[in-house]
């Protein structure tokens, strides 16, 4: 294209389709296309290649091709024979031009062969971030509130797992895990939240663990002390996180279905599980063997069990169901009391299924069935009934699994999520004052949402399940902009929560993926710095063994952050003056001063 008139150039190879092309000046610039070719022109007119082959390339189609400067490239591509799809990093492009592939690893999805490979990539401006998007893939960036009633958005990221997730904690802004069902070879599912990077990996864990284990709670209460719990249906499980590793830990039996619902940390050496048969366990030291304290309810489940974090560990709930009733419990001295009943208001035929508390006189638990929304708040003195205005698309009862609040106390802002009366997975947001439904981005007819974790109003995770057979499990992350800026309360975390102030606002929904094999795969990882920020794709492959075989676990991501800043907390954006964008208010506070200055110099003096 010169001068306004394109005209045919030939190709060095024009037997080859070429599909992208992309030019770092007037001169230089580089092509991709069919059988991992790769021409370049120096001059801007003439091209020559194709160049050497391309390492593991293996013929796959090049789709597109982004130029960073005019010595560094990004290729991707159609997948390979293994249906792993192509990514290809080319340095030193103006001098000694190195192409290498950077390794992918997808997981495989029902329904689809290869190639599942990749049709485009874009750096954001700033060169920091990275998008590439492709069949199976989904990918999506927002600016300013995007239509959201609050500002508050919740976008779905991608599980790299096909099980129901039933549980996540994020114990900092950027780190969390998620848990859920056993997969189809009996390992529990653990994947891991990098909220820098806006993916997940899958989780190491080892033996001693009896498989087929599922989990349904974790809990954590820095990066290296935490709890997961779930069990087989014949032995209770809970598996201890070190900060590098989950380990299966030995957990008393509580009777002929056994599994452990709900898991509470008061600290690394205090920690409370509760589950089938109305069992509460108590572990006394980090990472210790669980005991089975005294508890009245003997029939029914537990579902879940909650601290008031101003008690020093006395002050404790635990709600659920008898088998036909709602069932709370609370012990005020650590568990000696043998956790009497209190009364509820909740109906007939409800199941407690979480609770959260922020000090002795502000506690929530959220209901499941009985024909009825249950969504119950402590004053300190007794439980009642708070409403839930339901909006469309949701119809009512709601069932609600999982309640979370900021703030306070008393809390300024909080989130419920569930199910509708349609199956549309639900989130309910609080504004300090009453709850009402809110439309995630995406809702998926038939599927449940069933944990949830906030570190702030613009930054949480809910989780739970997909429908049809091999689809991907369910994951909301709380996305800016705008939203109340609550910041989290003490009792989920002693990592505070900080926020960056930043011009725009991102939201996303991004593919992550992995694999399960027989045999561990290498671990590989390739990293680009740019002048202005950094950029990593990565492999991680963990190969761990609970009797003779071994799960290895892989990710293939792309970084994803907000501004060129360092910093990986979620941007927060000022919110707008309606009918005033905060840029014009600005610019008409400066121009007043402005002339009031002018009008101070120009006043006649007096005498």
């Amino acid at each position: 294209f010169v001068g306004g008139i394109w005209t045919a150039r030939a190709s060095p190879l024009p037997a080859v389709n070429l599909n992208s092309v992309a030019m770092s000046s007037q001169t230089n610039g580089w092509a991709v296309g069919d059988s991992c070719t790769i021409i370049h022109t120096s001059d801007g007119d003439t091209w020559s290649g194709a160049v050497s082959a391309v390492p593991g390339c293996a013929g796959a189609n090049l789709r597109s091709i982004v130029m960073l400067s005019s010595s560094e490239a990004w290729v991707v591509g159609d997948a390979d024979a293994s249906g792993y799809p192509v990514v290809v990093h080319g340095t030193s492009l103006d001098s000694s031009p190195t192409w290498i592939r950077i390794p992918v690893n997808q997981v495989a999805v029902a329904g689809l062969t290869p190639p599942d490979g990749l049709n485009s990539v874009t750096f954001a401006s700033s060169g920091g971030n990275i998008w590439s998007v492709g069949v199976s893939g989904i990918a999506a960036f927002c600016l300013n509130n995007c239509n959201s009633q609050s500002g508050a958005i919740w976008s779905t990221t991608t599980s790299p797992q096909t099980e129901t997730l039933r549980s996540v904690f994020m114990y900092s802004d950027s780190d969390g895990f998620a848990v859920g069902d056993k997969d189809a070879a009996g390992n529990p599912t653990i994947i891991r939240w990098n909220g820098g990077t806006y993916s997940w990996t899958r989780a190491p864990y080892v033996a001693p663990l009896v498989n087929p284990t599922s989990l349904y709670d974790v809990y954590l209460v820095s990066g290296s002390s935490g709890w997961a719990v779930g069990g087989t249906g014949a032995v209770a499980s809970a598996l201890y996180f070190d900060g590098n590793t989950w380990t299966g830990k030995p957990v008393p039996g509580c009777g002929a279905a056994c599994f452990l619902k709900g898991v509470y940390m008061i600290s690394d050496s205090n920690a409370w599980a509760v589950g089938t048969g109305g069992v509460i366990m108590h572990s006394t030291s980090a990472g210790g063997s669980f005991v089975i304290s005294p508890s009245i309810v003997a029939t029914g489940e537990l579902r879940d069990v909650a601290f008031d974090p101003t008690s020093g560990g006395q002050s404790g709930w635990a709600v659920g169901t008898d088998g036909a009733n709602p069932v709370i419990v609370h012990t005020s001295n650590g568990g000696g009391d043998a956790w009497p009943t209190v009364a509820s208001p909740a109906a007939a035929g409800v199941t407690l299924t979480s609770a959260f508390f922020q000090d002795s006189t502000h506690g929530w638990a959220t209901g499941s069935g009985g024909g009825t929304t249950t969504l119950l708040y402590w004053n300190g003195v007794s439980w009642t009934l708070v409403p839930v205005t339901i909006n469309g698309p949701f119809t009512g009862p709601l069932d609600l699994e999982r309640v979370w609040v900021l703030g306070g106390p008393p809390a300024q802002e909080g989130w419920a999520v569930g199910t509708d009366g349609a199956g549309l997975p639900v989130t309910v947001h609080y504004d300090g004052s009453s709850w009402e439904t809110m439309a995630p981005s995406e809702p998926t007819p038939g599927s449940l949402l069933l944990g949830l974790s906030l570190r702030s109003g613009t930054n949480g995770l809910a989780v739970g399940t997909n429908v049809g057979a091999g689809t991907l499990a369910l994951i909301y992350h709380l996305d800016p902009p705008g939203g109340v800026t609550a910041t989290n309360n003490g009792a989920t975390t002693s990592t505070p929560t900080t926020t960056t102030s930043a011009s725009t606002s991102l939201t996303t929904s991004i593919t992550s993926s992995s694999s399960t094999t027989t045999s561990s795969e290498s671990t590989s990882s390739s990293q680009v710095t740019t002048s202005t920020s950094q950029t990593s794709t990565s492999t991680t492959s963990q190969a761990v063994s609970s009797t003779s075989s071994s799960v290895a676990t892989s990710v293939s991501t792309v970084t994803v952050t907000p501004s060129s800043s360092s910093s990986q907390t979620t941007p927060l954006v000022v919110p707008a003056v309606p009918g005033f964008p905060w840029e014009s208010i600005a610019a008409g506070i400066i121009l007043g001063l402005s002339v009031l200055v002018v009008l101070r110099r120009r006043r006649p003096a007096t005498a």
